[in-house]
């Protein structure tokens, strides 16, 4: 009987179970982006732990030149998507451009015509 009522609810019990797998793998995405702290987050704690005496200048020094590298590079990859986004925006936005004018010979042709006729 077991197999049978899971056939007749599936209507109901599939897209619940559906539902509740993708909160599992929302929650473990979330989870582990917390777990990762971004570079500025790590300069921070950095900062702190020198503060604190927890580890020495040289220690400090090396591993803030670390994360400034992580960070330009993070940064970098940012304005690289941002600025290939902004080019193929553009390139679409002319090619239309392009296609809805007419060009001069084609508009003065028009006129011509118009005025003859």
């Amino acid at each position: 009987m077991g197999i049978i009522s899971k056939v007749l609810t599936f209507p109901l019990t599939g897209p619940l179970s559906g539902l509740v797998f993708i909160a599992k793998h929302i929650r473990d995405q979330v989870d582990e982006q917390e777990r990762e702290l971004s570079p500025q987050a790590q300069l921070l704690e950095l900062e702190s732990l020198l503060l604190l005496g927890e580890i020495t200048d040289d220690e400090y020094q090396r591993r803030e030149e670390e994360l400034l590298a992580a960070l330009d590079a993070q940064l970098e990859t940012e304005s690289d998507e941002n600025d290939e986004n902004d080019e193929s925006d553009e390139n679409e936005e002319s090619a239309a451009s392009e296609q809805e004018t007419p060009d001069d010979d084609e508009r003065s042709q028009n006129i011509l015509e118009k005025s003859e006729g």
